[in-house]
């Protein structure tokens, strides 16, 4: 009875070890011998009965890894070679493991096999190099040693295509569906910088604007500030107009194009630099960073005439002038007596009270002080170029003019050009050197009577005390302004003028001389001098050689001489009075 159950209870262990034994031994014998539909189908009858285990799953993957094979599918071969490698994992011991070893069925075959079916599902994966395929093989090849150089080259591709659209959704998505790679700070970087872009393409301070307050953690938000603050500063001063620079500084008191406004406020305001322009900057736009610029060069343009009282009017005047110092400077210099003083061909100056060199000898050529300026001259660049300094030494315009006058009544002429041909152009220039008259003429004269004589291209004509042209240019020959009148010559003769360009008289003379003590000496057509009054009236006729103007109430004039037989004498120097009588 012993024997019997013993018998019986071996049975089970020896039909499983023969049906496994004999019949897959068979199907692995069909397989090894590449009869693949009878392997399947008796292998899938076999599975259908019994539960497969390492040595079916096996061979199912072997099956459909086949090259040969026509249902060959590399993607089946895995999903058995996974079922085979997870059954590996149970314990195989005794008569079962020597039947797999008979088989072939061993752990260093399994992971061979496996990881020539990875290699082939990347060499697929990179013939088809696609997206899809690369994120199909890393979904289902997880344990393929190629894994991390698939995701790489699945990553670079997607990136690749996002660059190729170029747009923000290609990169948002990249981005998004892959945090970790390589090329996600690219991708970052290149979708920040398109999102500014786009989100400025218009360029206008609304947009940059607008892209600052909803994107803060941008990295272009400094940028788009900055270019927010440029474009709103040009976009509100465009037409370079006084009122858009004061609009703006009311407006943004906190641009960084605040101090740039201001500036503009400056230039524009004192663009002609009078004493009245730098007067209304003080009391229209203070504060600004000008604002002390403005009152020195005021002050400068206010000492005309250049006198004690001037100054003293000034401190009066003025009495939040924020440099009282520049006064007393100016003031002291006033007590100066300064000489000029050579040495081995260089100039400078002497105070002749202290008996003392006080300005060392270092100008090529020097003129003596007027009204608190001297004009010296320095060679720059090899070319003898003057400007003008204080009684201190500084100097207060720039050495930049081939010529220059003293200043009379707070100008002095000045010129350019090739000086030594008289080829010069001359202008004026005032105090604090700006150009009251551009150097354009061919000759300027002094003011007189608040008119100033010029010529240009060999005309004549003026300009009043603002540097306005008041008389065309016109005469081909002038005087200065003088009792009211000036004397002006053309291709008609000579006729005076008011200050308006007005003629005295409809009367022509052949020549005119300036009024001189209410009298003007005049030519008329028989070559023969007398003087006329204000109304153009003879008051004594013509008949002097020659005649020059009054002085204290005389006039020299020049008498026809008497003629007389085989002789000539030259007419004869006299003197008259108003009256036409001789006097001594």
């Amino acid at each position: 009875m012993t024997t019997v159950l013993l018998i019986f209870s071996l049975f089970p262990v020896f039909c499983k070890a023969q049906l496994f034994s004999n019949p897959v031994k068979k199907y692995y014998a069909l397989l090894n011998s590449g009869n693949y539909d009878e392997f399947s189908q008796k292998i899938k009858k076999y599975s259908q009965k019994h539960k497969p285990d390492v040595a079916v799953y096996y061979a199912w993957a072997r099956f459909y890894f086949e090259d040969e094979n026509k249902k060959h599918n590399i993607d089946s071969a895995k999903y058995y070679m996974n079922l085979s490698v997870k059954a590996t994992t149970d314990t195989v011991k005794g008569r079962r493991r020597k039947i797999y070893v008979s088989l072939g069925v061993r752990p260093g075959r399994i992971k061979n096999l496996a990881k020539q079916i990875n290699t082939t599902a990347f060499l697929r994966a990179t013939g088809i190099n696609s997206v899809e395929g690369w994120n199909f093989f890393l979904n289902n090849y997880a344990d393929a040693a190629e894994y991390a150089e698939a995701k790489a080259r699945r990553n670079k591709l997607a990136f690749e295509q996002a660059k190729d659209k170029y747009d923000l959704s290609s990169f948002e998505q990249f981005i998004k569906q892959y945090p970790n790679a390589s090329e996600a700070a690219e991708a970052r970087s290149l979708y920040e910088e398109l999102l500014y872009r786009t989100k400025t393409a218009d360029s206008t301070s609304v947009s940059y604007l607008n892209f600052t307050r909803q994107y803060p953690n941008s990295p272009y938000y400094a940028e788009a500030r900055s270019n927010y603050e440029r474009i709103l500063y040009r976009e509100k001063t465009h037409d370079h107009q006084l009122l858009s620079y004061i609009t703006f500084t009311a407006e943004y008191p906190n641009s960084p194009y605040l101090a740039i406004a201001q500036d503009s406020i400056y230039y524009i305001s004192t663009r002609v630099a009078t004493r009245k322009n730098y007067e209304a900057f003080i009391k229209k736009y203070s504060p600004n960073p000008h604002t002390g610029e403005a009152w020195i060069k005021f002050f400068q343009l206010s000492l005309v005439p250049y006198t004690d009282s001037t100054m003293k009017n000034f401190k009066s005047d003025n009495p939040s002038f924020p440099y009282p110092g520049l006064i007393d400077k100016e003031e002291s210099s006033l007590l100066l007596d300064l000489r000029i003083e050579e040495d081995n061909g260089l100039y400078g100056y002497k105070d002749s009270m202290a008996n003392k060199t006080v300005i060392p000898m270092q100008f090529n050529d020097a003129n003596d002080f007027s009204e608190g300026l001297a004009a010296v001259s320095r060679k720059v660049n090899g070319v003898e170029l003057y400007g003008f300094i204080n009684k201190y030494g500084e100097v207060k315009i720039p050495f930049i003019c081939r010529y220059v006058e003293d200043f009379i009544n707070g100008y002095a002429i000045v010129a350019n050009g090739t000086c030594e041909n008289d080829s010069c152009l001359y202008g004026a220039i005032n105090r604090i050197g700006y150009p009251v008259l551009p150097m354009i003429y061919d000759e300027v004269f002094p003011f007189s009577e608040k008119r100033c004589l010029l010529r240009k291209d060999s005309l004549y004509g003026f300009v009043d005390n603002n540097f306005n042209l008041v008389i065309p240019f016109k005469y081909s020959d002038a005087f200065s302004f003088s009792n009211g009148f000036a004397a002006v010559g053309n291709d008609s003769g000579w006729k005076f003028i008011d200050k308006n360009g007005y003629a005295l008289t409809s009367r022509y003379y052949v020549k005119l001389l300036p009024f001189s003590e209410g009298l003007a000496a005049a030519e008329d057509e028989d070559e023969l001098w007398g003087y006329i009054d204000a109304s153009g009236a003879w008051v004594i006729m013509p008949q002097y050689v020659q005649a020059e103007p009054f002085k204290d109430g005389r006039a020299k004039v020049f008498v026809p001489a008497t003629k007389k037989k085989n002789s000539v004498k030259l007419p004869k120097e006299k003197y008259i009075d108003k009256t036409g009588k001789f006097v001594e």
